[in-house]
């Protein structure tokens, strides 16, 4: 798959037979320099077009290809009339995120003023600032002004500020913020994306950011913030390493995590927020309401311990630090969404945790205190539609009472979301065919059959005893004791969206299977807001727990479409999430 050049791009101005006889010449004995996505294999080719003053082509080119796995390119004897050039870089390269050769080539350009240079490079950066280089020297900018613009806007878009080298100048192999604010680019953009998906998203960001020098797209800037928020950077710099094309990677994971800082509305984590708790405030998260301690420069996730006393809380080790300093400290994704078993001092956390009262082991009774056996769950062959004449909850208008279930471990688990027409549930978009499909959004009062006034202290000790909320009888909202069995049963959090996410019905994303192993068949409602908005269908689902993390907030497990575990999260009681009926 190749990117083409913007649809913007102006056609081919031959320059007259005169003008080039009459014009001085620039000659050049040879132009070198890199071609880096990852680099580009040995073999990619390496085109040299002239531009005008107006960045039209003049119809002069000079060819080449890469000599080696570096991307590292000569072309010698160019004599030119104009300073301006596009270069052109077509093949496969090294992917930073996986360490693989690309199954797919792509196309990146440069434009570059040659006058007082014989060396450029292509790279990220060099394309994504094309078109609006372009767009810029349309309205009379010079091309080194326009490209200064350019470059400046679109590291604004992943939070990045300061003065670098033109862009290319830029290599992602080299010591200095140039080549660190470059690679973090290039890994945020490239993802677990395919060449095509990759291409689709740098067209996209190409041509939203040439009117204005601005990219709106929140939806794919909060994807990317999820993903760089789990990523193991400590792994991609040793994929990078065992290229063996360079000794050492530039300290790319402070602009990584800066990125997803910035876009979860943390801010900055320096010695003035040590210690500080915040929450993601971006509801296009998949972690939107996750609480995150600053320590150390860096943001780490803070959730409650199901095995600290008390409901003491504890920082998650979402970001692992490495023996190197903080300044290049990495992530690891292995803990990502895992309770750290060190506990925050209790001068940093006494506040949180009075607020956190209800531990997950006390705040519900447990239907299922039986721990599920050590051997592997698997689902049970009468999980059938069951029927049941008894009423729904206390508040309830219409309720089928047939669904279906399945047995999963020493649970037994409806395998559909609820759909019970109650007041204090909706719609997603108040549509009822999204009812139909995923079931209704409830906010947890209504979830745990409990008055308005849930939402205040008051009615904390209600939860005790009205735990089985709008379940059938013989049936109760999980706790986290309950949600914790079920992750055991199936093997872990890490894995469990895996095995509990239904193979229909979700967002695709490359590189991630749903198997439905146990037949669970979970569904990605989306969630809302009390203020009417809704968000992610098709991407997220979220289920309440019963167990609160204090008045205003209580716990919830979610799944997304772009990963393979089911996480712990809290949110406020007034937002309208999915439910699931444990069997008592």
């Amino acid at each position: 798959l190749f990117l083409s050049c913007s649809e913007d791009v102006k056609p081919i101005d031959r320059m007259s037979a005169e003008d080039l006889a009459n014009s001085p010449r620039i000659a050049k004995e040879k132009i070198s320099g890199v071609s880096q996505k990852g680099p580009f294999i040995k073999g990619s080719s390496v085109v040299i077009q002239e531009l005008d003053k107006n960045l039209n082509q003049t119809g002069l080119s000079f060819q080449g290809t890469t000599a080696d796995n570096e991307g590292n390119f000569e072309i010698k004897s160019i004599e030119l009339v104009s300073p301006y050039v596009l270069l052109k870089t077509d093949g496969y390269y090294y992917n930073e995120v996986n360490g693989n050769q690309s199954s797919a080539p792509i196309t990146l350009y440069s434009i570059a003023d040659l006058a007082d240079k014989n060396s450029v490079n292509v790279n990220l950066l060099t394309h994504l600032e094309y078109d609006r280089v372009q767009r810029l020297a349309g309205t009379g900018m010079s091309v080194s002004l326009a490209k200064k613009q350019a470059q400046q806007e679109i590291l604004g878009v992943f939070g990045i500020s300061g003065t670098f080298a033109n862009s290319e100048d830029m290599s992602i192999f080299g010591k200095d913020d140039n080549s660190a604010a470059l690679l973090a680019i290039s890994i945020l953009l490239q993802g677990n994306r395919t060449e095509s998906r990759f291409s689709e998203l740098l067209t996209e960001f190409s041509q939203a950011i040439k009117q204005y020098g601005i990219w709106s797209n929140e939806a794919t800037k909060a994807e990317i913030a999820d993903w760089a928020s789990a990523l193991d950077l400590a792994g991609i710099k040793q994929k990078i390493l065992s290229w063996q094309l360079s000794f050492e990677v530039p300290a790319f994971e402070k602009y990584v995590m800066n990125y997803w800082f910035l876009n979860y509305n943390l801010g900055v984590c320096d010695l003035a927020s040590q210690s500080v708790v915040k929450s993601n405030s971006n509801p296009r998260s998949v972690k939107y309401g996750v609480a995150y301690m600053c320590q150390n420069g860096i943001w780490h996730e803070h959730i409650l311990s199901s095995s600290s006393s008390g409901g003491a809380l504890s920082s998650s080790s979402s970001v692992v630090l490495s023996s190197s300093s903080s300044s290049s400290s990495l992530l690891s994704s292995s803990s990502s969404e895992e309770v750290s078993s060190s506990s925050v001092s209790s001068s940093s956390s006494s506040s949180s945790s009075s607020s956190s009262s209800l531990s997950s082991s006390s705040a519900v009774p447990s239907s299922s205190s039986i721990a599920p056996s050590s051997s592997s769950a698997t689902p049970s062959s009468s999980s059938n539609s069951v029927s049941s004449s008894s009423s729904i909850g206390g508040n309830v208008s219409t309720c089928g009472a047939n669904f279906r279930t399945v047995e999963i471990g020493t649970q037994v688990w409806m395998a559909e979301n609820l759909n019970c027409d109650v007041s204090g549930s909706k719609c997603y978009n108040n549509e009822p065919s999204n009812c139909a499909q995923y079931g209704r959004l409830y906010n947890w009062a209504t979830a745990m059959d409990l008055p308005s006034s849930c939402n205040s202290s008051t009615c904390s000790g209600q939860v005790q005893s009205k735990h089985r909320g709008i379940c059938p009888f013989g049936w109760h909202i999980p706790n986290d004791n309950d949600w914790d069995a079920l992750m055991t049963a199936v093997g872990g959090s890490g894995t469990a969206g895996k095995h509990l996410k239904a193979k229909e019905g979700w967002n695709p994303y490359s590189g991630i299977e749903n198997l439905d192993t146990y037949g669970f068949s979970a569904l990605p409602g989306g969630f809302g807001e009390s203020d009417g908005s809704f968000f992610n269908v098709g991407g997220y689902g979220r289920w309440w727990s019963a167990s609160e993390s204090n008045s205003n907030n209580a716990y919830y497990r979610r799944m997304h479409y772009s990963g393979d575990g089911a996480y712990h999260s809290y949110s406020v009681k007034s937002a309208f999430l999915s439910v699931r009926c444990l069997q008592d």
